[in-house]
């Protein structure tokens, strides 16, 4: 549904709430008929109060070919750009990925072919206990947050309201979960660094 929809049966859920509350007062309470009227005015409300976050997902989607296209833009525009400068040439591959960011002196950065993959903090040498530690998410400055600072950082409002954001970290708590969450909110170069693996003392 477009936003415009969404809006459109926000009111009409209103008015069913208020038509039906109206109704249940002139009836008897426990008749048939009263709870008939109640369970509408309870149903409209409840739709209702998911309305925010619908109207969260209708923007990302409504917002998805903009993005594709500004994305594409972008792309070539950065293609030609790495074409000119020779970049390949600099760093003996091909370029197939950079990362551009901007670290809290406001240098703006970018790195080429950047690792994005999941990878384990476990140092060689080290004795770890496996699932030691904690999963961390790595900003394209540079920044280690923890899975709940992440999501709650990028969330949307109508979200954080869900029961599925009720506890944060679990929506990320997997490198699946954490490509669809940045994929849903157009997040890039984030980085899913998990814990120490065990690996045996050299």
């Amino acid at each position: 549904m477009t936003i415009v929809e969404i809006e459109a049966k926000k009111t009409q859920l209103e008015v069913e709430m208020t038509t039906a509350l109206e109704a249940a007062k002139v009836l008897e309470p426990g008749s048939p008929e009263f709870d008939e009227a109640y369970a509408r005015h309870l149903a409209a409300k409840s739709a209702i109060a998911k309305i925010p976050d619908e109207i969260a997902k209708a923007k990302l989607a409504e917002n998805a070919d903009a993005i594709k296209a500004a994305a594409a833009t972008v792309g070539e525009a950065i293609a030609q750009v790495v074409d000119g400068f020779k970049v390949a040439d600099l760093i003996g591959v091909p370029v197939v990925a950079l990362r551009y960011a901007i670290d809290s002196e406001g240098n703006k950065l970018v790195i080429f072919n950047p690792v994005t993959q999941a990878r384990s903090t476990g140092l060689k040498g080290e004795r770890k206990s496996k699932g030691a530690g904690h999963t961390m998410i790595v900003a394209p400055d540079g920044t280690r947050l923890s899975c709940t600072k992440f999501v709650t950082a990028n969330a949307t409002d109508a979200e954080k309201a869900t029961q599925e954001f009720k506890y944060p970290h679990a929506v990320v708590d997997s490198k699946a979960k954490f490509d669809k969450f940045c994929e849903s909110h157009n997040l890039t170069g984030y980085i899913y660094e998990l814990p120490g693996a065990e690996e045996p003392a050299s």
